[in-house]
């Protein structure tokens, strides 16, 4: 491959990224069909791992462990199906990165 010159990142904006990551908050979303897996409606779960499902879905799934004592995986974009959302109020803790010019 061809090197490309970069500048320095002490000049560059530095972006935060969003999405559900590791130890977001998150609750039930609009495609929840797992009964109470997570303790009940409203009960909120912190998501542990990003997973890849298989080959041609990367990072589509994640393992969330639930305040209720439980842990699952769940899909957030695997076969168009999202089983979870930010719990009212919290904001995912998703790194930062440099944006492309």
């Amino acid at each position: 491959s061809t090197p490309v010159k970069v500048e320095k990142r002490s000049r560059s904006m530095k972006i935060r990224v969003m999405g559900i990551y590791p130890e977001a908050t998150v609750v039930r979303g609009r495609d929840w069909e797992f009964a109470n897996q997570d303790g009940g409606k409203g009960r909120k779960g912190v998501v542990s791992d990003l997973l890849t499902p298989n080959s041609t879905s990367a990072r589509s799934t994640v393992r969330v462990t639930w305040n209720s004592g439980g842990n699952n995986v769940y899909r957030l974009g695997f076969r168009g199906k999202v089983d979870l959302q930010y719990a009212e109020g919290e904001e995912a803790p998703g790194g930062e990165c440099y944006p492309h010019p």
